[in-house]
């Protein structure tokens, strides 16, 4: 996963106007994780979310800031009403837990970043009587390109095990950041549980950013920025996967295959590592290696079409059809509905 998937939230606190109540039930809240995990009930499968079954209420909302150089704060705001949410008694206090996983992707439906997070809540009977009325306001924030994008959101209500499940599109824009929001006028009195989360490093911000840019074909941008990502995180596998096909693109081969070979010393079998270095072994007439690589490949991988396609175009640049021929055959037969593939094989047929 890109970004920050898998991040819990950083900090989260209970809204109300005036009082100190709120900071109490900050506290309980803070203190009751432990006891959620270990206490409610968790075989929930978000398979009930994908099918659409149980919806519970749910909404996203959004705001762009603009953060110079072409680049925007994209924030989105997931809310669940609270009828969406169930406390399940565990001694004096009452516990709920709210999963939500987030997938932002661009209009070519390749995922920009994944997010998940656990939001635990514990409250006092009476606590509990006075918050039936709080929707649960989870915050996330990434750095983002101009484009067009689509949020797909899931929640589970670990208590119910009954899920929701929902998409938006957002357009980011110079002459709309900054000025237009989404994001619901809190109204004065009213209360919600609020979570955010955890703040990106700059090395996630600038891998998130990097692979935007290389997606976009703007390939020093692209390297600039996963560069600087690799200054804070030197060892960070993805983004040298990704410096490396940035290297591909602009013709820098041996820089390219500088960059995976870090990988692959730590991870040998690194799949997208190991097909960069194929590539760049090619490229820099290193033919042996080349192949080496790519048998590897199959031997490693001999179920993956996007292995067994990419050592296909391999022999045929080596001058060995045959081989190419075959291993497309062999890739069909895993996957028929390929029609790049049968264009190429149509291609050998009448030639």
């Amino acid at each position: 996963m890109a970004g920050a998937a898998g991040k819990s939230s950083r900090s989260w606190q209970v809204h109300r106007s005036g009082g100190c109540e709120g900071a109490i039930i900050q506290k309980l809240l803070m203190r009751g994780a432990e006891v959620v995990r270990t206490s409610v009930k968790t075989s929930v499968k978000t398979e009930v979310a994908l099918k659409g079954e149980e919806t519970l209420p749910l909404d996203t909302f959004f705001t762009t800031v603009p953060a110079g150089d072409g680049q925007f704060e994209l924030r989105m705001l997931i809310e669940l009403q609270p009828q969406g949410i169930t406390f399940e008694q565990i001694g004096r206090q009452y516990a709920a837990r709210v999963d939500v996983i987030i997938r932002l992707s661009d209009e070519a439906d390749r995922v920009i970043t994944e997010n998940s997070a656990s939001l635990p809540m514990e409250l006092t009977r009476e606590q509990l009587d006075r918050s039936k009325a709080f929707p649960l306001r989870y915050i996330y924030e990434t750095p983002v390109l101009a484009g067009r994008y689509k949020a797909d959101v899931i929640a589970v209500d670990v208590v119910s095990g009954k899920g929701g499940r929902v998409e938006r599109d957002e357009t980011v824009d110079e002459r709309e950041a900054g000025r237009r929001s989404t994001f619901p006028a809190p109204a004065a009195g009213h209360d919600a549980f609020w979570f955010e989360a955890a703040e990106l490093s700059d090395a996630e911000r600038h891998s998130i950013l990097g692979q935007q840019y290389l997606d976009a074909g703007k390939l020093e941008q692209a390297a600039n920025e996963l560069d600087r990502a690799l200054q804070d995180n030197p060892l960070d596998q993805d983004v040298l996967v990704k410096l490396g096909r940035t290297r591909l693109e602009l013709g820098q081969n041996r820089e390219a295959l500088e960059a995976v070979d870090s990988v692959l010393w730590y991870d040998r079998w690194n799949l997208d590592a190991l097909l960069v270095s194929s590539v760049a072994q090619l490229r820099l007439d290193r033919v042996d290696d080349c192949r080496g690589t790519i048998d590897l490949v199959l031997r490693q991988y001999p179920g993956s079409i996007v292995a067994i396609n990419h050592c296909a175009n391999a022999y045929l640049e080596l001058g060995e059809k045959e081989r190419a021929q075959e291993l497309f055959c062999r890739s069909l037969e895993i996957e028929p509905d390929q029609p790049q593939v049968k264009s190429v094989m149509e291609g050998f047929r009448t030639r």
